[in-house]
């Protein structure tokens, strides 16, 4: 009997599944060809209006996913070039002259050629020469630039001897010598005398500075006034700087100091030497270990 009831039950619901209503068969739906992406519909709307065309397009979601992606990257981009415009300002900013070198407080002196000098912000060592020399080279340089010159008559005149060759490269060039303080006039064969100079050459190196120049010019052949003046004003600040081994007081070891400050750029000397080392005050503890 169970086995009976069970096949009842079995038609009974076999019989059910045959008598779904047509409405529950499944339908099927065969997609259009791809190259067919464009579709029209001829339904028309509650209001019997006909509808719309419509066409397959990607989801506006994309589109602003994409819009919102480009505008964060475009301010980012702009975020970056303004901090990088800002470091650029705060790099180039221009530094006071009278901040490039702090004020440096007189220790002593090495062996008579380097000055000691401290402040906060540590240990400064100068070269006393290179520092004399970069003083006077732009005073120097000024000066040979001017177009007026003071000058100063020799009360025993300076003579100096060329060869033929050297005298006919020398009258080449006579007008621009005079434009840098050297005046020579033709004295009998061979030679050349010079009477004054501008009153802001080294005293006592006057011989031997304008021997120099007119050197300059026979080496270099052809010589632009610019570059002329440049040497000269070079070898000018060479010769009347302070030599080493030569002890110096307090005082004159401040003036040379507070003068160093005041020039534009008191780093180097007009060969290219330095002439401030600095050592900081944590560079200082360090090489003592007194800080890692």
């Amino acid at each position: 009997m169970p086995a009976v009831k069970n096949e009842q039950q079995s038609l009974t619901f076999d019989a059910k599944q045959g008598n779904q209503s047509p409405a529950e068969t499944p339908l099927t739906y065969q997609p259009e060809p791809l190259e067919s992406i464009v579709y029209e519909t001829s339904h028309t709307d509650a209001y019997g209006m006909p509808k719309q065309e419509k066409t397959e397009a990607s989801s506006p979601v994309c589109y602003e996913e994409a819009s919102s992606e480009r505008v964060h990257l475009e301010e980012s981009a702009a975020s970056l070039e303004y901090e990088e415009t800002v470091l650029h300002e705060e790099m180039t900013e221009t530094i006071p002259e009278n901040e490039r070198v702090p004020v440096m407080y007189p220790i002593g002196q090495m062996h008579g050629t380097y000055i000691l000098a401290q402040n906060e912000r540590g240990l400064y060592i100068i070269d006393q020469h290179a520092a004399q020399e970069r003083i006077k080279y732009e005073y120097y340089r000024e000066k040979v630039g001017e177009i007026k010159q003071e000058v100063q008559e020799m009360l025993v005149p300076l003579t100096f001897h060329y060869s033929k060759n050297d005298m006919l490269i020398i009258e080449e060039h006579k007008d621009i010598l005079a434009k840098v303080g050297v005046f020579l006039e033709p004295f009998g064969s061979g030679s050349y005398i010079v009477r004054s100079h501008p009153q802001w050459f080294p005293k006592g190196e006057e011989a031997e500075l304008i021997e120099e120049i007119i050197e300059q010019v026979l080496d270099e052949k052809r010589v632009d006034i610019k570059k002329l003046r440049e040497e000269a004003a070079i070898m000018m600040s060479c010769k009347g700087s302070i030599k080493a081994n030569r002890h110096l007081r307090h005082d004159e070891i401040k003036a040379l100091l507070d003068e160093l400050r005041q020039t534009k750029d008191p780093f180097t000397c007009p060969h290219g030497r330095p002439i401030i080392i600095h050592h900081s005050t944590y560079e200082m503890e360090k090489m003592f270990k007194r800080v890692m």
